[in-house]
């Protein structure tokens, strides 16, 4: 017989925490210690660089995977099936003889990731009290995109003293106390539609969506948009997540609830959190470029430098969490899409020869808080706007969406810096290896550097922008500026929590 008590609220809000948190933080800190796993597994720089656009399309396609499996299966046996298989992948991973099956083993924990995020996070949003949303979006906020702002730190501080596999260590050793805190922590979850039929057009649209997207997005760092290796299989791809997207809303009982997102609210969360996390993820990358090649300063030394991100990323859960009690909640969303504008260009203004490291920190503090405004909350905002019963596949299709955006970040700010460089091959090798480059030519190179940072960082400004305008038509075409939530009709009868135009 089920447990009839109910579940503790702290213990399943830490259950998140330590079953998302550790793995987001080790695939963002792949930057800072690519070369020392390079260097132990014989593998190149570039490919263990790749390593988090494998993990990320492996994520997408297990939150889809997972959106299924709950509809039919105990979510509290799911949670410890996974859990476990995460331990065992991340002590693959810790222990890994050689790059292959450190890629292997990278990939099966991100589809683990994906399915750990879909069992573990929309039951801790819909399953306690009204009272307690806002302190789960205060925890969550700084929790689930904190950890991509404490990576370069913990990156670095590992790369020093040359032990990455502790990364995997601790992260497996989390996983153990996640484990033995489920066991006392989680109910049983029964399956929302056990007899439903098996959605096995989104299952492999989104599966070949996320593969094609990673090999096109893959091959583009290096190669222009005439190169077909990468042109054919991104185009491809994008019209699979066209199809995947038109083929749900046409479903009678769709696993991804595209029709019921196809509202103003849900829209604007969709743009906020996607746009959020790539226009960070692409400033990320051009502030660390900046801090190593240079400001020249050492990875622990930039890490240092960007640690205020975790508390601007704080303050923006915190702004977030208070929205959430008024009616004004699109408008710290759109608050958040001004303060990475703002961050981005005060980035820009730090492209040139003899960049000041504080000024980087301000630049990227700045923008920490626009993405803590966006990148989560966009999640929540979405959420909040569909039936509770659709939580779980609303959250699925944002991230699928999300990472769909930033497969493409990296290797485009990398391609667009490497085009601008008189030797795009030696340019490559000043960015990965600045330590074997000749003193003679650095100059030379550090000016190819900033000027591809700066045409780079000029589309991210045109990015930005075209996300402010499209929430600002967004707000003034549908009157999306919504009445206080209901949180009482979403978490007691179902029905959403925000009443939002349809599109």
């Amino acid at each position: 017989m089920p447990n009839s008590k109910p579940p503790p609220y702290g213990a399943n809000l830490l259950l998140v925490v330590l079953t998302l948190t550790p793995g987001l933080l080790n695939t963002s800190a792949m930057t800072s210690i690519a070369a020392n796993v390079a260097h132990d597994l014989r593998a190149q720089v570039g490919l263990v660089l790749s390593l988090p656009l494998y993990s990320d399309a492996a994520l997408a396609f297990g939150c889809v995977v997972a959106a299924e499996v709950l509809r039919r299966r105990d979510g509290r046996v799911l949670y410890l099936s996974l859990i476990v298989a995460s331990i065992l992948v991340s002590v693959g991973s810790a222990i890994a003889p050689a790059f292959s099956a450190l890629f292997a083993f990278h990939v099966a924990h991100g589809f683990l990731a994906g399915m750990l995020l879909i069992t573990a996070l929309p039951p801790t949003f819909v399953s306690f009290p009204k009272q307690r949303v806002p302190t789960t979006v205060l925890v969550l906020v700084p929790a689930l995109f904190g950890a991509s702002t404490l990576a370069p730190l913990a990156g670095a501080l590992v790369a020093r003293s040359d032990a990455w596999r502790a990364l995997f260590w601790i992260e497996a050793l989390v996983g153990v106390l996640a484990f033995a805190l489920a066991l006392h922590a989680l109910r049983q979850r029964r399956p929302a539609a056990a007899n439903a039929p098996i959605d096995f057009y989104a299952i492999g649209m989104s599966g070949l969506a996320t593969i094609l997207l990673y090999a096109g997005a893959g091959n583009l760092a290096t190669h222009d948009w005439t190169y077909l290796a990468a042109a054919i299989p991104f185009a491809a791809g994008l019209a699979a997540i066209v199809a995947l997207l038109v083929g749900e809303a046409l479903r009678k009982a769709p696993l991804l609830p595209v029709k019921s997102m196809l509202r103003a609210l849900p829209v604007i969360g969709l743009v906020a959190t996607a746009s959020g996390g790539a226009i960070f993820a692409a400033n990320q990358q051009t502030a660390l470029l900046l801090f190593a090649n240079v400001a020249r300063l050492d990875p622990v030394r930039a890490g240092i430098a960007l640690s205020p991100e975790f508390a601007l990323a704080v303050v923006g859960g915190l702004l977030f969490a208070i929205g959430l009690r008024t009616r004004w909640l699109p408008a710290f969303t759109f608050a958040g899409l001004l303060a990475l504008g703002v961050g981005t260009v005060m980035l820009h203004l730090a492209l040139r020869e003899h960049p000041g490291s504080g000024q980087i920190a301000a630049a990227m503090a700045v923008a920490a808080l626009g993405a803590g405004l966006t990148v989560t909350p966009g999640l929540f905002i979405a959420a909040l706007s569909v039936e509770r019963a659709f939580v779980g596949g609303a959250i699925a299709t944002l991230q699928l969406l999300r990472l769909t955006f930033s497969f493409v970040t990296a290797p485009g700010v990398e391609h667009t810096v490497l085009v601008h460089g008189t030797s795009p091959v030696a340019l490559l090798r000043f960015i990965q290896s600045p330590q074997s480059i000749a003193p003679s030519n650095i100059p030379a190179l550090r000016a190819d550097l900033l000027a591809g940072m700066s045409a780079a960082n000029g589309f991210v400004i045109a990015g930005t922008v075209l996300a402010l305008l499209f929430v600002l038509v967004m707000f003034v075409r549908y009157g999306a500026f919504p009445r206080k939530p209901n949180l009482e009709a979403f978490l007691d009868r179902g029905k959403p929590a925000f009443e939002t135009p349809r599109l």
